[in-house]
């Protein structure tokens, strides 16, 4: 994950492998090999990096939290995209975007961010990270229909506003409520 990345030279980038057992995610893990940074978990397991256990933020307050998040390349969507870190932008404490959506999703179960969501990303992106930051403590939504096709992850007192500010139906370009 983070092919533009690494095709640019940008350092960060992984890869991401998941295992998968009757349509759940059962183990995965996630290699960033500049750091040497081994992030894994398997389900019920909980989440390590480099065999140290991962616990997520514990961040409460949307005010404080540094937010993660990536961009389509479907022009219509980076536009309500964009609209969303704008509205999002003065209510966090900041918004970061490096690129990788499986080290976006293992940096929120380390701690490192405090959230992360994204759409229009691919399975391979976010299997293994899902299951990791989900045993680190995390809340999770997966990709779906009903949410707009969003990964997000986030302390649980975070998840509510999270999803009502990143919900594209809100604009004009989304599918509507």
């Amino acid at each position: 994950d983070g092919t533009v990345n690494f095709l640019y030279g940008v350092p960060i980038f992984a890869v991401s492998i998941a295992a998968a057992l009757d349509g759940e995610i059962v183990a995965g893990a996630v290699v960033d090999g500049l750091r040497n940074e081994t992030y894994s978990s398997f389900l019920g397991g909980g989440s390590r990096c480099n065999g140290v256990e991962l616990n997520g933020s514990s961040c409460s307050e949307l005010s404080a939290a540094l937010v993660a998040t990536g961009f389509s390349y479907t022009p219509r969507l980076r536009a309500s995209q964009a609209r969303i870190v704008a509205d999002l932008l003065p209510v966090a404490r900041d918004i970061r975007c490096f690129g990788s959506a499986a080290l976006h999703l293992c940096w929120a179960a380390s701690g490192r961010i405090d959230a992360y969501f994204e759409r229009d990303t691919k399975i391979w992106d976010w299997a293994a990270g899902t299951l990791i930051a989900r045993e680190a403590g995390l809340s999770v939504d997966f990709p779906c229909p009903e949410n707009d096709s969003l990964v997000l992850a986030a302390p649980l007192p975070l998840l509510s506003e999270l999803r009502a500010l990143t919900y594209v139906g809100r604009s004009d370009t989304g599918s509507g409520r």
